[in-house]
């Protein structure tokens, strides 16, 4: 539940996008550094679409078996349905499911409470060998700063690794599941 709260927070908030917080960069490094944030970007799209297919799902399910319920005047499901719809317009569900809620709605609620840590793992890997890159090449350009006497080519490209690193920091100390 946490992590689900988190991503979905953080997602809404735009929380993984790392452009905000980047100072103004030299010629030699922006256009990859642009090209980095455009694939974290993109990586955080999608999540957010993996997580709104799911919640999509799910509320498609839960008004299906709403006029089911609804047919067969099982009011306590009903008002159960009710219930789930509007603590989705709230954000994240609560974690334990509404009492009353249909078997086949609450096997479709455990596909849309799992979906954001789903969504995030299955980009990870991913999302973890762009920054690995991106280090790896901004150590280089650090090397080459260094080997050409270039202190603000040099600042510049530390300010950036330092950008890189804490943005994973954020992301990964959120996380209790986290390995790192």
């Amino acid at each position: 539940m946490r992590t689900q709260a988190i991503i979905f927070a953080a997602i809404c908030a735009g929380f993984f996008s790392t452009n905000s917080s980047r100072a103004e960069l030299p010629p030699e490094i922006k256009p990859t550094a642009d090209q980095y944030d455009q694939a974290m970007a993109t990586y955080d799209k999608n999540i957010a679409l993996q997580i709104k297919v799911a919640r999509d799902s799910y509320v498609t399910v839960l008004n299906a078996v709403r006029k089911r319920e609804a047919g067969a005047r099982r009011d306590k499901s009903v008002a159960a349905i009710d219930a789930e719809l509007k603590a989705m317009e709230a954000g994240p569900l609560p974690e334990a499911a509404p009492a009353d809620l249909p078997a086949d709605a609450a096997r479709y609620r455990e596909q849309y409470t799992t979906a954001p840590a789903r969504a995030a793992k299955a980009v990870e890997s991913a999302r973890n060998f762009t920054r690995a890159n991106y280090l790896k090449w901004l150590n280089g350009m650090g090397d080459v700063a260094r080997k050409v006497k270039n202190a603000d080519l040099e600042a510049a490209v530390n300010s950036e690794i330092k950008r890189v690193s804490e943005s994973d920091t954020e992301v990964n100390e959120d996380d209790p599941e986290s390995d790192e």
